[in-house]
């Protein structure tokens, strides 16, 4: 079974955190954050909820790039295939099967699916929501 999880900017500090998403009716900050947190030196865990700008709400996909990073909604990736290296944004696809692709299409208008198989082929370089992507992707 996939693992179910969501990965959002905290409002308080701009900081990535992943948890469970939680929306509250009738509440000043409506969207919000279940975290878990570790804390090495005590080696305890603490939960706390956490305000999150909606805007930057992503789902895991259940799947990792060729470094093992996790895979979000709205993730950049750097894909290689057919000989050529592209760069894609993971999107929630609704219209006939709900699946996560990779947008925009290529140039054949066949998407591609976001699946297991291509996970040594893809690497995570930024997101949607951040200006930097990283330089390496060509690797």
């Amino acid at each position: 079974m996939r693992k179910i999880l969501f990965r959002a900017k905290a409002l308080d500090s701009d900081e990535w955190v992943h948890g469970q998403y939680i929306c509250q009716e009738n509440a000043v900050f409506k969207h919000k954050m279940a975290v878990n947190w570790f804390d090495t030196k005590t080696r305890k865990h603490t939960f706390s909820i956490v305000d999150i700008d909606y805007k930057t709400l992503g789902q895991y996909t259940g799947l990792q790039d060729k470094y093992g990073v996790m895979v979000f909604e709205g993730d950049k990736v750097s894909v290689w295939r057919d000989g050529s290296n592209r760069k894609f944004t993971v999107k929630w696809r609704e219209e006939g099967t709900p699946m996560y692709i990779l947008y925009p299409q290529p140039a054949n208008e066949k998407f591609w699916t976001c699946r297991s198989d291509m996970e040594q082929a893809w690497k995570v370089i930024g997101t949607i929501h951040d200006s930097s992507e990283r330089m390496d992707a060509e690797d």
